[in-house]
């Protein structure tokens, strides 16, 4: 197997070749953060990584485990974490976790296992960051764009379109109208009814616990909604940067996939890993990793996020005969971006240093990159994989009906959650970045 072409040279070279190199800078890795199409090894299980370090999701498990452990400005409260995982358990004990429990996704074809849905995700997932610039921009409005222009052209999301997309066409794409039922309006607790609750209330899960004390800072009342915060004439932030990344979509399916992101989803071999694998070894702009204290530290988001909507777009199939069924999704972790640290900042589970605690609730802004930005993230992944081991760990109390809890499905309860309490929360972290 030969490796795609790097930026500015057109020769390919061997795996074999390629891997000695990367041996002397300190891993694949590396080289697939500099180039513009990466190289792969033959399977996502081989040993790829120098370092003895594996797979990509064993690479962000244990990096981010190396940034809690030595952090100065966020630290996890392991009483709060508990208290935080009991409510959870206790809410959705019997009740189905939801993907979409609003509409906002495309899936018309999903149910015959058709390939728009699959195109729809990864030009969602490509798109799926860094909102917060535009008062009241929110993911919804991405999403139900999206499904929009898709209902009305199905060749909409074409490799080839994508491929020569312009920014003004990307921007016409999201749907700034009002969120119909807005879920900012009703910053409820987790659900309704007593199925599995064990004798915990509905106020067992709510957004803020009552001894909450930096945290009441929210900077917005809970009776104004994200849509009517949105300006007269909204924009979408980093435009030239999204337009471009689709544009690297484009080229990328048509060069290796015959232009369908279902091909790309085919040649995991129903592997999540492979896929996460797949995404940051073709896709550039889905490498997401950060420098701290000399040490590159991975997250993957926009990957992992891609590989869970894709599996619960088509229903959640475990099956190897459905084409976006995956064997290993409980390898996935959750995805660090700006809602789950909010909401576990609220619950207390995340505590920060009183500087960085000013520069948020001020709504400063976090360089990408730097000790606070990454120490966040790395928090919030080794949380809820803490969330997720003692959940499963709760034995016949605190155990989940139907089986095991997945770090994917925590982060959906979670991100869930902060959407619907948003406006009652404290206000996130800001960084200008394209990985989230």
């Amino acid at each position: 197997m030969k490796f795609p072409e790097l930026i500015g040279n057109s020769k390919t070279i061997t795996c074999k070749v390629a891997v000695k190199f990367c041996r002397s800078v300190r891993g694949l890795t590396t080289v697939l953060m500099a180039t513009d199409v990466g190289a792969m090894p033959d399977k996502a299980t081989d040993n790829a990584f120098p370092d003895g370090s594996g797979t990509p999701l064993e690479l962000v498990r244990a990096s981010t485990a190396r940034v809690v452990a030595q952090a100065s400005h966020v630290h996890i409260d392991h009483q709060a974490l508990l208290d935080l995982t009991h409510a959870l358990s206790s809410a959705y004990r019997s009740t189905p976790i939801a993907w979409d429990e609003s509409g906002w996704h495309y899936q018309t074809d999903a149910a015959v296992a058709g390939p728009l849905t699959c195109q729809y995700i990864l030009v969602l997932d490509t798109l799926n960051f860094c909102f917060w610039p535009t008062p009241g921009l929110e993911y919804e409005h991405l999403a139900r764009g999206l499904k929009r222009a898709l209902e009305s052209d199905e060749h909409a999301f074409g490799a080839e379109r994508l491929m020569r997309i312009t920014p003004e066409e990307v921007a016409g794409w999201i749907d700034f109208s009002p969120i119909s039922g807005d879920a900012a309006a009703a910053p409820t607790a987790v659900a309704s009814g007593s199925e599995g609750r064990g004798g915990v209330g509905v106020e067992a899960f709510s957004p803020s616990p009552p001894t909450s004390n930096s945290c009441n800072n929210s900077s917005s009342s809970a009776t104004v909604t994200s849509s009517s915060l949105l300006p007269s004439s909204p924009t979408l932030p980093l435009l030239l940067e999204r337009t471009r990344k689709l544009q690297e979509v484009g080229r990328v399916l048509l060069r290796h996939f015959q232009g369908l992101a279902s091909n790309l989803v085919l040649e995991s071999h129903h592997s999540a890993v492979e896929l996460v694998r797949l995404m940051t070894a073709y896709f550039p702009s889905f490498r997401d990793a950060s420098l701290y204290r000399g040490e590159l530290i991975f997250f993957y988001k926009r990957a992992q996020i891609f590989v869970g909507d894709v599996w619960a777009a088509y229903g959640k199939q475990t099956e190897r005969s459905h084409p976006y069924s995956f064997k290993d999704m409980e390898q996935l972790t959750m995805f660090a971006d700006y809602r789950v640290p909010q909401i576990l900042r609220a619950r207390g589970v995340l505590n920060y240093s009183p500087a960085l605690e000013r520069k948020i609730d001020t709504k400063e802004e976090l360089s990408a990159g730097s000790e606070e930005e990454v120490e966040i993230r790395a928090a919030t992944v080794q949380a809820v994989e803490q969330i997720m081991t003692t959940w499963n760990e709760g034995g016949k109390e605190g155990g989940r009906e139907g089986g095991r809890v997945m770090s994917v499905e925590v982060d959906w309860l979670l991100w869930q959650e902060g959407e619907k309490a948003k406006e009652e929360l404290p206000p996130h972290h800001r960084t200008l970045t394209i990985f989230y």
